[in-house]
C-alpha cells in the first residue's frame, strides 16, 4: 500500500513537473513582443538644437513608457527644409535657398548623429532618425538605426525622388536591406523606406524579400490623410505581411496620423494628430502564424521570373 502511494505521488509530480514546464515555455513564447514607439512631434526648420531636444524629450518619454524601438519623422532633426524651383521667381533666389539645405547637411558619424547615440546609449533603445547626410560631396536624404549600445548598426538613404526633392539637392540612395537586431533575445529584421518610397510598391516588396519583421516609415507630408492614402500603407503591410510603423509631424507642423500596421494590414494605432509619443505592441509569434496560415499574400506564390520586365 506505501509503495502505491509512492508511485501515486511520483506519478503526480511528474505531471506537474510536465505542466509547469509547457506553462512555462508558452509563457516565454508569448513573450516574443516587443514595444515601438512613433514619435509625432513638431520641429521648426533648420533649427537643428530646438528640434534634437524636442526628439530627446519625446524619445525619453517613449522608453520611459517601455518602447524599445522609437522611430523619428522624415528629416526631424532640420524639419525637412525643401523647396519647389517652379515657385521661386529667380535663380539667385533658388541658389540661395538651395545653400540652405546644402548647408544644414553634415556627416554620419557627425555632431548629431553623435547625440542620438548616446541617448540610445542612456535610455538603452533602438533610435532611427534622419537628417541630411553629406557624403562624398553630396546631401542624401538618410536613417540610420541606433542600437542600444549607441552605435550606428543601418543606415538607408531614401531611393525614390520626385523632382522637387531633386531641385532641393538631395541625392537617390542605393540599395534596399533589412537590418538584424536583438531584443531580450528576441531576434528579428528590421527595415527602412523613408516617405516617398511607399508609394513605388517595389520599395516594401523588395523589404520583403530582405527578410524585413517590420518596416519603418519616417514620413513628411500632408497628402496621405485621406482614407484611400492610408489604405495604401494598410495594404503595403498586408500584401508584404509585415508590420509598418509610419512616424509623421504633428500637427500644426503637418497633420499626423502616425501608424502602427498589422501584418493583416488592420491598423494598431492612427488617426492622430497632435503632438504625441504613440506606442505600439509587435508580437512576432502572430506575426509567424499570419505567414504559416496566411499564404495568399507574402512570397509563397511569387512567381519573380516572369517579372522581367519590372526592372526595365
Amino acid at each position: 500500500m506505501l509503495k502505491f502511494l509512492i508511485f501515486n505521488i511520483f506519478i503526480l509530480f511528474m505531471l506537474v513537473s510536465i505542466n509547469s514546464s509547457s506553462l512555462k515555455s508558452q509563457t516565454k513564447k508569448q513573450k516574443r513582443i516587443i514595444k515601438v514607439a512613433a514619435i509625432q512631434m513638431n520641429a521648426v526648420k533648420f533649427d537643428k538644437e530646438a528640434n534634437f531636444k524636442k526628439a530627446e524629450s519625446m524619445l525619453r518619454e517613449a522608453a520611459s513608457k517601455g518602447a524599445d524601438i522609437a522611430c523619428l519623422p522624415e528629416c526631424a532633426l532640420t524639419g525637412y527644409p525643401r523647396l519647389n524651383r517652379k515657385r521661386l521667381k529667380t535663380e539667385e533666389e533658388y541658389q540661395k535657398e538651395l545653400k540652405k539645405i546644402i548647408s544644414a547637411a553634415e556627416p554620419i558619424p557627425g555632431p548629431y548623429s553623435k547625440k542620438f547615440a548616446q541617448l540610445a546609449q542612456e535610455l538603452g533603445i533602438y533610435i532611427i532618425t534622419s537628417y541630411e547626410e553629406l557624403r562624398d560631396g553630396k546631401v542624401y536624404n538618410t536613417c540610420i538605426l541606433l542600437n542600444p549600445k549607441g552605435e550606428i548598426i543601418g543606415k538607408y538613404s531614401k531611393m525614390h525622388l520626385q523632382d522637387w526633392m531633386v531641385d532641393s539637392g538631395i541625392n537617390h540612395g542605393d540599395g534596399f536591406r533589412a537590418f538584424d537586431i536583438s531584443i531580450r533575445d528576441i531576434k528579428l529584421k528590421v527595415g527602412i523606406i523613408i516617405c516617398y518610397d511607399i508609394q513605388v510598391p517595389e520599395s516594401a516588396r523588395m523589404e520583403m524579400i530582405e527578410g524585413a519583421d517590420i518596416i519603418f516609415v519616417p514620413y513628411c507630408t500632408n497628402d496621405f490623410s485621406t482614407e484611400i492614402h492610408r489604405w495604401l500603407f494598410r495594404i503595403r503591410a498586408l500584401e508584404n505581411q509585415f508590420y509598418l510603423l509610419r512616424a509623421h509631424f504633428a500637427a500644426p507642423y503637418n497633420n499626423g496620423d502616425s501608424m502602427l500596421i498589422d501584418p493583416r494590414g488592420n491598423v494598431v494605432f492612427g488617426a492622430q494628430t497632435r503632438e504625441e509619443v504613440l506606442i505600439g505592441e509587435v508580437d512576432l509569434d502572430y506575426l509567424e502564424r499570419v505567414r504559416k496560415t496566411y499564404k495568399i499574400y507574402g512570397p509563397t506564390y511569387r512567381r519573380p521570373e516572369t517579372y522581367t520586365k519590372i526592372i526595365k
